[in-house]
């Protein structure tokens, strides 16, 4: 039986490549390598380097098995009202 450590170890990196611009890719980590599952994007200035992190991190985690432990939690679909207590 072959066992395909594919969805379970899927992270996301920025590298510079020979040009300068920062590359942004979703990698699986295997035998001491780094496989590139996807390329998410490259740009020249930090902000839309922002932006590719958070679109390869929301494509990791729809692809990945087990969930990140250090994610924000999901917010409450159903916040509770406030009530005004300034007449009380």
């Amino acid at each position: 039986m072959v066992f395909s450590l594919y969805a379970w170890s899927l992270s996301t990196r920025k590298v510079k490549t020979a040009s300068g611009v920062t590359a942004v890719q979703v990698v699986r980590n295997e035998s001491k390598r780094c496989v590139i599952i996807k390329h998410i994007g490259s740009t020249h200035n930090e902000s839309e380097c922002n932006i590719l992190l958070a679109e390869a991190e929301k494509y990791a985690g729809k692809h990945r098995r087990q969930p990140n432990l250090f994610a924000a939690p999901p917010a409450s679909p159903n916040p509770l009202p406030q009530r005004d207590l300034s007449n009380v």
